[in-house]
């Protein structure tokens, strides 16, 4: 499914360059397949290109990417972003922990854990996230 997809995305990338949709779904491809180096590259471009705002609030894969390639400023930049807008979204503080606590500051990734943890009580990737902190 994901190759089929891939293929996909390359051509419509291929045929509007321009497209920053089809960028994103490049991105969001690869990020199926496990290619995070390459789904980088193609948000990269998605960004450069320019995305609706509110592209945040609902696809996360680029933030899987961004943190698991170590490109944690990123991940605090579209997480602040959004909760520049809107506080309620409980993934871009479980995001911007992931990326905080990457970059050692400790204190203030628990604090987003915590957040995110209010905003959605059930969310378990915050809570273990959470946890690790308090090992």
């Amino acid at each position: 499914m994901w190759h089929a997809a891939l293929a996909k995305s390359q051509q419509e990338a291929a045929q509007n360059p321009n497209d920053a949709f089809a960028w994103f779904d490049l991105g969001s491809d690869y990020v199926g397949l496990g290619d995070m180096p390459n789904a980088v590259t193609a948000y990269d471009h998605a960004r450069s290109l320019g995305l609706p705002w509110r592209m945040t609030w609902y696809q996360f894969g680029w933030f899987d990417a961004y943190e698991q390639t170590g490109h944690y400023d990123d991940v605090i930049a579209l997480a602040d972003a959004t909760i520049k807008v809107t506080q309620n979204i409980e993934e871009m503080f479980y995001y911007k922990g992931l990326a905080l606590k990457a970059k050692g500051d400790i204190d203030n990734a628990r604090a987003n854990f915590q957040i995110a943890l209010q905003h959605n009580p059930n969310f378990s990737q915050a809570q273990a996230a959470l946890n690790t902190l308090n090992q």
